[in-house]
């Protein structure tokens, strides 16, 4: 006799499971039902990090990029190869104090049940709570981030 329950089937070690509980991967309603299940962190999120991590308004001004563009002005009428030497230094030097402790962020993406938490500021880990499954990593633009293991 089969039972017509709203039951999904997974596949753990080559063998079929039945269970209750989750919504079906890739299903019409997915989305919808992740959104229901994740609003508390969503919520949490909100109300706990953001406050702690989000600091300052704006990074510093870098003081060795603003002189190399002052230079390059003063000397874009006179001496037109050193500014054009001076702008090509300013390009590779960062407009911004990168390691400035005055400013920090938290940013927080989710998108049905995948999310992703990015901090920028000082260099170093930040600070978070054990037991999590999240992975650390830096992307190429210097921000730190944690995302969830699969």
């Amino acid at each position: 006799m089969y039972h017509y329950w709203p039951c999904r089937v997974y596949l753990e070690d080559w063998k079929y499971g039945h269970t209750f509980g989750g919504a079906p991967q890739g299903g019409v309603a997915s989305p919808i039902l992740s959104n229901i299940y994740l609003d508390r962190l969503d919520q949490f999120v909100e109300q706990v990090p953001f406050p702690e991590y989000n600091r300052g308004t704006s990074r510093k001004p870098n003081r060795a990029y603003r002189r190399l563009r002052h230079d390059a002005e003063k000397n874009r009428q006179a001496h037109p190869e050193e500014a054009a030497r001076l702008r090509k230094q300013m390009q590779r030097t960062p407009s911004v104090v990168l390691d400035d402790p005055d400013f920090r962020r938290l940013r927080y993406v989710r998108y049905a049940d995948d999310f992703l938490l990015g901090f920028i500021g000082p260099r170093g880990r930040p600070r978070r709570s054990s037991g999590g499954s999240a992975s650390s990593c830096t992307t190429s633009s210097g921000w730190n981030c944690l995302r969830r293991r699969p």
